[in-house]
């Protein structure tokens, strides 16, 4: 096999787990939006007393730091995916 398009298939493999891997991360962080705001609305429409507004506070946080840390990964593999999708890149494998 020409090595050419041995790696053109590696590379096209690899541009189609960016993409899945964007979809999964993406996919969660939507998630962790969704808990949020239900959160946020039993904050907002609620009576709780202390203990039950510091369990809520803390599962706020624990939603907050999970969801950056999504965050951040989605960023990354965006960035990825920028480099990835590059035209020029794309009509170098199509000759291939």
């Amino acid at each position: 096999m020409c090595k050419a398009k041995y790696y053109s298939e590696q590379l096209i493999s690899l541009i189609n787990d960016v993409e899945n891997e964007y979809k999964t991360l993406s996919e969660q962080q939507s998630k962790y939006d969704l808990i949020q705001e239900d959160l946020l609305h039993k904050i907002e429409f609620d009576v709780f007393n202390v203990f039950q507004g510091y369990n809520l506070c803390k599962q706020l946080q624990d939603i907050r730091k999970e969801r950056r840390y999504i965050k951040n990964e989605v960023d990354a593999i965006n960035s990825l995916r920028d480099i990835l999708n590059n035209t020029k890149i794309k009509n170098a494998l199509g000759k291939v």
